[in-house]
């Protein structure tokens, strides 16, 4: 009698244990989901970032080529200028699009975590190269514009001062907005991977 009683609650208590498991597999795919809608949001977010910087890239080539040929600024100039914006454009894009087809492809999320992080590292590198660059860069665009225009470069300078603070305001917002996306997109697959 003792035995049927303990056999009875060990077999509910197996049943219950079978109810809490497919809970908690249904309720992990339930969160598995709502990561990957969340994480495939954010990466909508960076490539729109993404497209907007290369439609900012292309127009700066187009503008370089108007302001080649209008002030006659020397071929050296515009082609290293061509090739950093270019550059700039292609590297973008080709981020966007590596963080793009894992979503598609339904990789598994510590191969999307593992591309965010590599594109958070991509970043923080291309700051490194492209501010000294952008220094250099300006100095000589001074002394271009200089040979170019002589005494009248002082009113064309004050344009150029302030589209480089329009475009240094927009470029630091541009980069704290992704980088806290993609803090926050690396911190929720690392919690979620965590629980896994």
């Amino acid at each position: 009698m003792n035995n049927e009683i303990l056999t009875d609650e060990l077999a509910q208590m197996n049943e219950q244990i079978k109810k809490m498991k497919e809970i908690l597999s249904r309720q992990s795919i339930v969160n598995e989901t709502l990561i990957k809608n969340v994480t495939r949001t954010r990466i909508k977010q960076l490539r729109s970032s993404d497209h907007a910087k290369a439609v900012m890239g292309v127009v700066g080539i187009a503008s370089l080529l108007m302001l080649h040929y209008g002030m006659h600024l020397s071929l050296a100039f515009t082609i290293l200028t061509m090739i950093y914006l270019g550059t700039a454009v292609a590297l973008s894009l080709y981020m966007s699009y590596r963080l793009k087809t894992r979503m598609q492809n339904h990789e598994d999320m510590v191969t999307v975590r593992r591309r965010m992080v590599q594109t958070k590292k991509f970043q923080v590198q291309w700051l490194f190269f492209s501010i000294p660059f952008t220094i250099a860069w300006l100095v000589w665009f001074y002394f271009e514009l200089c040979a170019a225009l002589g005494p009248e470069v002082e009113f064309v300078l004050m344009g150029g001062v302030v589209g480089g603070v329009l475009g240094s305001i927009f470029g630091v917002r541009t980069f704290i907005k992704d980088r806290k996306i993609l803090k926050e997109s690396i911190a929720d697959l690392d919690e979620f991977l965590e629980e896994k």
